[in-house]
């Protein structure tokens, strides 16, 4: 071992000494040569030969993944990914997770921790903060012509309610089973199973709503109505708050054309002629 000398002086200083003799600067700590790791391996004449080996630096263990999510309104976490993945099954399918790496919440699905479920795909509005998420707007699916659609948000299926037929359905998580626009506090007047509720008037003329191929429209003054009325197809039907169901434009004394067809119902189903 090679003998320590002063920082500060350059004199030699002796072993086990705190410091210099010379000027009593702080001696320097004693440096340990490395020992190389080494093995023994069977030597050509029968004995053991002692062979240095080369000591592998361990590669460090990647840190594991780290999520937040949102159930029932609350922000938990972080929490590893593979803690995520078994909490999944027991959230809500409302259930959106984060992480630095995504650029806004995302459903498990959208985020590839869970197989593409009809549960697991509500949408949320975006947040760029995980602790404080922007409460989501109310996800809606629908169902028309016998195709399923959705979810989407509330205001979007709003504006598709006036091209729906009139058959179409509606669901969301807080409903316990599928139900007409109606029913679910989405559509007023509607031809949809229900006698529509009063609108407004807008002036002192009567005002009516009148149905084309599902679609509702107005309400529009009783003299714009019969100026319309010829360019309607046979299938029209009509309504007034003095009506109690729809009915179509000769049933309720609006013309004598026969062919405009029958009535819808309050039940929704054709009258027979």
């Amino acid at each position: 071992m090679n003998q320590p000398h002063c920082a500060a002086c350059g004199a030699a200083i002796p072993p086990a000494v705190s410091s210099c003799p010379g000027c009593g600067a702080q001696a320097p700590p004693p440096a340990e040569s490395p020992k190389p790791a080494s093995s023994d391996r069977p030597s050509p004449q029968g004995g053991r030969v002692r062979v240095r080996s080369r000591r592998i630096p361990e590669e460090p263990i990647a840190a594991e993944k780290q999520w937040h999510y949102v159930a029932g309104g609350k922000t938990e976490g972080p929490v590893p990914e593979s803690r995520l993945r078994e909490l999944l099954p027991t959230l809500p399918v409302d259930a959106m997770v984060w992480n630095p790496d995504l650029g806004a919440w995302k459903t498990p699905r959208e985020a590839g921790l869970a197989p593409p479920t009809i549960v697991n795909e509500v949408l949320r509005q975006p947040s760029h903060e995980p602790t404080q998420p922007r409460p989501a707007e109310k996800q809606w699916h629908y169902m028309a012509g016998g195709k399923t659609e959705g979810p989407v948000p509330e205001s979007q299926l709003r504006e598709l309610l006036p091209t729906l037929p009139v058959d179409a359905m509606v669901w969301n998580p807080d409903l316990g089973a599928w139900k007409t626009p109606g029913e679910a506090g989405l559509a007023l007047p509607a031809i949809v199973n229900e006698v529509p509720r009063r609108p407004p008037p807008l002036a002192e003329e009567k005002q009516w709503h009148y149905a084309v191929a599902g679609k509702t429209e107005g309400p529009v003054p009783e003299s714009r109505l019969r100026e319309l009325l010829p360019t309607l197809p046979a299938e029209a039907v009509v309504w007034n708050p003095d009506l109690d169901a729809w009915k179509t434009p000769r049933e309720a004394g609006l013309t004598e054309r026969p062919d405009l067809g029958p009535a819808i119902s309050a039940g929704g189903e054709r009258a027979q002629r």
